[in-house]
């Protein structure tokens, strides 16, 4: 079973005008500790093409099994060129890595 499917949540959103933020939550601990073993800032800058220093950080939930990160938007929400005043459906980069992170 794909990674993706075993999730319970995984979604962007904005965090502020200038960020967006993602959460994921999985089904399994086995995959967030994979996760967590694996996750870094280049990683991340990589999987959404931007600079390291525009990954803002990234947590973990050992409670939840949940994981929350964040990234400098490219635009000002609202600004003329935004695609996404919302912050939604950005997550696509996110699961690309999660694929390659965590094995079937």
């Amino acid at each position: 079973m794909d990674i993706i499917d075993r999730l319970k949540v995984l979604r962007s959103k904005n965090a502020g005008p200038f960020v967006v933020t993602f959460d994921v939550v999985f089904g399994q601990t086995e995959d967030y500790e994979v996760l967590k073993k694996q996750l870094s800032t280049d990683k991340i800058a990589t999987a959404f093409q931007v600079a390291e220093a525009d990954v803002l950080g990234f947590d973990f939930f050992d409670e939840l099994s949940a994981a929350k990160m964040s990234i400098k938007r490219r635009l000002p929400c609202g600004h003329p060129g935004d695609p996404d005043c919302y912050g939604m459906n950005q997550e696509e980069p996110l699961a690309m890595l999660l694929r390659q992170l965590v094995s079937n």
